[in-house]
């Protein structure tokens, strides 16, 4: 697990709102640092792993900022008004509830890497071998859990309370490793297992399936916009899943973050990301945004993090601020090379 040991670890609401719509409108002109697009379904598939630790990494020194002065005070402190300095690894990071050392990954990141690790060594995704390895992995862990973490650790079994984006923020390492996938095991059906691993609610698994969806489908070639209007078609969702992404995209206001609420709570969390999403110009836009709206933008960064990076590729110079980046591509390649022993199996498999 990526822990701290390890690495030795927002002036009114109206100033908000001004805030957030100048930088949603100047980002396109900074100097960009993307990569080429990638075409290739395994290249993508890496870079949404990549682009979700890496946005998390990014967003952790202004991470679990609500109040609004204050974020704003930090932000003009650091000449984001006047210059090309950014907030993405900001310096020192502030979060409030933990002090990790630039570059480290938020508690979501570090609470994803068991399941990195699994599906990086293991032939295919199974719930108790997860289980297993996520208890004994937040048992070592001396950072700060989320509470979904401290509750399984105590109980061993799926929270029947927690509405938070933790199978939200799984999607990444599912979505890369079975996208395409025909077998008893879906990129739906395993998003599905993995979230009710750590959460026993219908909902927060529900958003699960969707976000990993939406990402699959940016990972096989589609557009991130014929990603969602696909998945909001797809008849196996449930009314409520429906209603949920219908008003996501029907939403055409301001700051979606302010707008759906800036925890990670259920559907909100979800909903306010895919806005980011669908107005997004490239993963340094949409990723500054988001650290800007505040609040739990850990949250919200891995998925928006994945579904940016598949599309557009992730930024160099992003990259070489993450502390453990090359274990996370190493792991990433794993995973992708096992998708890809998959799919080869499936197509012999047809033609036989």
């Amino acid at each position: 697990m990526f822990s701290s040991s390890t690495t030795s670890f927002m002036a009114s609401q109206l100033c908000v709102g001004a805030i957030f719509l100048f930088f949603s409108s100047v980002w396109v002109t900074l100097a960009m640092e993307d990569e080429p697009a990638p075409v290739d379904t395994n290249q993508r598939a890496k870079n949404a792993i990549v682009g979700a630790l890496v946005g998390d990494a990014a967003s952790m020194g202004l991470h679990w900022i609500y109040d609004e002065k204050k974020l704003a005070k930090m932000v003009r402190s650091k000449g984001l008004l006047t210059s090309k300095r950014a907030p993405e690894f900001f310096e020192p990071p502030a979060s409030p509830f933990y002090n990790y050392p630039s570059g480290s990954q938020t508690p979501y990141g570090d609470e994803v890497y068991s399941l990195l690790h699994s599906l990086a060594e293991h032939d295919n995704f199974d719930a108790v071998t997860f289980a297993d390895e996520s208890i004994a992995a937040s048992q070592k862990y001396p950072g700060r859990l989320n509470k979904v973490m401290k509750e399984f650790v105590e109980t061993k079994t799926g929270s029947t309370k927690n509405m938070q984006a933790h199978g939200m923020v799984k999607a990444p390492i599912v979505a890369a490793r079975y996208a395409g996938s025909q077998t008893n095991r879906t990129v739906a059906s395993v998003a599905k297992a993995a979230a009710e691993v750590h959460q026993a609610l219908e909902e927060p698994v529900e958003i699960a399936v969707v976000s990993s969806r939406i990402l699959e489908l940016v990972i096989l070639g589609r557009s991130v916009e014929d990603a969602f209007q696909e998945t909001m078609k797809d008849c196996r969702l449930s009314l409520w899943a429906r209603a949920v992404l219908k008003d996501a995209l029907e939403y055409d206001g301001g700051n979606p973050v302010a707008h759906f609420g800036k925890s990670s709570t259920l559907p909100g969390a979800f909903q306010g990301a895919a806005v980011l999403l669908r107005r997004a110009t490239s993963y340094e836009q949409v990723m500054r945004d988001n650290i800007l709206a505040g609040g739990d933008s850990a949250s919200r960064a891995m998925w928006v993090g994945a579904v940016m990076g598949a599309a557009h590729g992730v930024p160099k110079q992003w990259k070489s601020k993450v502390t453990h980046l090359r274990q996370i591509e190493q792991l990433a390649d794993q995973i992708v090379a096992r998708r890809e022993a998959d799919s080869a199996l499936e197509d012999r498999e047809m033609l036989a």
